[in-house]
């Protein structure tokens, strides 16, 4: 608006050395001037939030990277020691086995080794094996240490 009255005072006063139309492109480049500071102003503020989402993300990822190699650390130590239980559990049977057979060859030569075993003999001893578990191996047993 004050661009046009500025052509309009020009125009009428001869007396100045600019004519309108020069007058009229100065007015455009100021406009123009003033909506590329504007759009600078907003890019320059979209940047700085820009960057302080991305300095965010960067935070986030790095905390998740150090609870991710904690966890695989302890998974580790789990297996391991699941790992050594087992073992010691593989070596105990193999210990035991020799135990098994001189235990038998004990038992053969008595006269009740020969007889049948009872029916609710059976069965308990079914019922007291089914309790136990099959893969001692496990991290957590229920159990607390003494």
């Amino acid at each position: 608006m004050k661009c046009r009255v500025l052509v309009l005072f020009l125009v009428k006063n001869i007396k100045c050395k600019l004519n309108a139309l020069e007058v009229l492109h100065a007015c455009r480049n100021a406009a123009h001037m003033t909506a590329l500071s504007i759009v600078v102003r907003i890019q320059s503020l979209d940047i700085t939030r820009l960057k302080q989402a991305n300095q965010s993300m960067v935070a986030e990822r790095d905390a998740a990277r150090a609870q991710f190699t904690h966890y695989e650390q302890a998974v580790a130590l789990f297996n391991q020691i699941a790992g050594a239980t087992q073992d010691a559990h593989q070596h105990a049977v193999q210990d035991f086995q020799p135990r098994i057979i001189q235990i038998r060859e004990a038992l053969t030569p008595e006269r009740c080794a020969r007889l049948p075993v009872p029916t609710s003999v059976v069965n308990r001893l079914r019922a007291y094996a089914d309790q136990i578990p099959a893969h001692p191996a496990r991290a957590d047993t229920g159990h607390t240490a003494r």
